[in-house]
């Protein structure tokens, strides 16, 4: 749970240890079985008089608690190294790290 892993990563040996695992996913290009794990919750949308068809449902899928800041790690350091060797086109601004709205109108006018 999140507050568990909040109170373990208050340790920096803590700390260091999520970054060395994160390390070795981005050297040894694998991302363990046990962060992909997820649990599907299913939660009838308010106000319908049947729920007889699926799309009357919103899906949530839940995934692994440490997983995610590591997912998130790799994920920032990828688009600064796509930013820093120019590997994302000039143009491209959405989802973007350091890339704003601002960014997007320059690039349109």
């Amino acid at each position: 749970m999140w507050v568990h892993l909040k109170a373990v990563l208050e340790n920096e040996k803590s700390v260091q240890l999520l970054v060395t695992l994160a390390d070795a996913c981005i050297c040894v290009g694998h991302w363990p079985k046990q962060f992909k794990d997820s649990v599907l919750v299913i939660i009838p949308k308010p106000g319908k008089p049947t729920y007889s068809t699926p799309k009357l449902f919103r899906p949530i899928v839940l995934l692994n608690t440490m997983g995610k800041p590591i997912e998130n790690m790799i994920s920032n350091r990828l688009q600064f190294d796509m930013i820093k060797y120019d590997l994302v086109h000039p143009n491209q601004a959405g989802g973007v790290c350091q890339r704003s709205t601002e960014d997007a109108g320059l690039f349109l006018t």
